[in-house]
């Protein structure tokens, strides 16, 4: 008995033998199998999805941009306005300067100076100045509102994407195998790579 099992391994035995004779480099090079060269998973919390969409979210950085032009556009609404200084000079002889002399100045040329100043009243600044800031409320508000939308559509996703990971280890571990129906199928039991394949019976 003894020797008719040792007889049926040394029969099993021999053809993996004979391969590893006929080719051995392959042999020697299959359990050093090169990396595939795929980037090593990272486990990551919900709030540290939140923080890294929020910093690196380009849209949202576009949006928190418009605040600050808001702001300059508050500064310049209160800004009053510069006093204006002007003068001119008419009749000089530009093209006959022999005539040019103390007393064709005296007598003929004419030189004038202006000084201007708007003066705002109803308080026009004052409403402006209210109106930018109106807009700047308006803009931190719809920035904020886009924070909290990016925060929800990624919160969504990650709850997904734990739930998916859950289901599959669930699925590989065969915990809810036997709750899976379906109708008019047939459940083979393949391997461990295949725990179960339908096949869809006809009618």
């Amino acid at each position: 008995m003894k020797a008719a099992f040792l007889l049926s391994l040394l029969v099993l035995a021999l053809p993996a033998f004979l391969r590893a004779q006929h080719n051995p480099a392959a042999a020697a090079a299959r359990p050093s199998r090169p990396s595939t060269g795929a980037p090593p998973s990272v486990r990551i919390t919900l709030d540290e999805a939140l923080r890294l969409a929020l910093e690196h979210n380009h849209a949202l950085e576009a949006a928190r941009s418009t605040i600050l032009q808001s702001q300059a556009l508050e500064t310049t609404a209160n800004l009053r306005p510069n006093p204006v200084l002007s003068w001119d000079a008419q009749f000089l002889p530009i093209f006959e300067p022999d005539k040019l002399s103390a007393d064709y100045i005296d007598s003929q040329a004419q030189f004038d100076l202006g000084l201007a100043y708007t003066f705002e009243i109803g308080g026009k600044r004052q409403h402006r100045l209210r109106a930018a800031r109106d807009v700047t409320e308006a803009t931190r508000s719809t920035v904020a509102d886009d924070q909290r939308t990016l925060s929800f559509n990624v919160g969504q996703q990650f709850v997904a994407a734990i739930l998916a990971e859950s289901t599959m280890a669930m699925l590989e571990a065969g915990v809810i195998r036997d709750a899976l129906t379906v109708p008019d199928a047939a459940v083979l039991r393949d391997s461990e790579n295949m725990p179960f394949v339908y096949l869809q019976s006809g009618a």
